[in-house]
């Protein structure tokens, strides 16, 4: 397994895992019409936008050259947040790679990376109705924050969104 940087070249599987993820995670919370509606050339535009703009990172996980996952992540957005949190934006694993550990090496790697750049604690948004990623995300260490959700509108359908926070003080470095 190889972890590097993404650029702009690597956008199209990028996007592949993107909306290949999105159609079987959400294929019980989102309508099947808008799950098939996504588009991966759409989503190349957005991640090859994304990549040259370089607000956050975006690192790959490939496997024979194949990416197999991908982690966005960088300083929190979220207001009530200060300049020492940092957010996990999106992490997507392509679904024949589920539960191989691919997900954790990504984490991992950027949470080394994230408390190098003195960053303390780390935060990311998941849709409540998404059991699988929650499971993940708590068995790393990740707890949901106190007063941390919000509702939102997607394909017709309400929503909840919930904030689960981490600190990195303290962890141990991964070699």
């Amino acid at each position: 397994m190889n972890i590097s940087r993404a650029s702009p070249e690597d956008a199209y599987a990028i996007a592949q895992v993107h909306v290949d993820s999105w159609r079987e995670a959400y294929r019980t919370i989102l309508p099947a019409d808008y799950l098939a509606a996504l588009s991966v050339e759409k989503r190349q535009v957005f991640w090859t936008q994304s990549i040259a703009e370089g607000r956050s990172e975006l690192w790959l996980a490939k496997a024979d050259g194949v990416t197999q996952a991908w982690i966005n992540f960088g300083k929190s957005r979220d207001d009530d947040l200060d300049a020492t949190d940092a957010e996990i934006w999106a992490l997507y694993v392509a679904p024949p790679c589920w539960s191989m550990g691919i997900g954790l090496q990504l984490w991992l790697k950027a949470k080394d990376f994230l408390r190098s750049q003195g960053f303390t604690s780390c935060s990311l948004w998941v849709l409540s109705e998404n059991f699988r990623a929650i499971r993940f995300y708590e068995m790393v260490g990740f707890k949901q924050g106190i007063h941390s959700s919000k509702s939102m509108e997607l394909a017709g359908i309400q929503l909840t969104e919930l904030r689960y926070v981490i600190s990195l003080e303290g962890m141990t470095q991964v070699a």
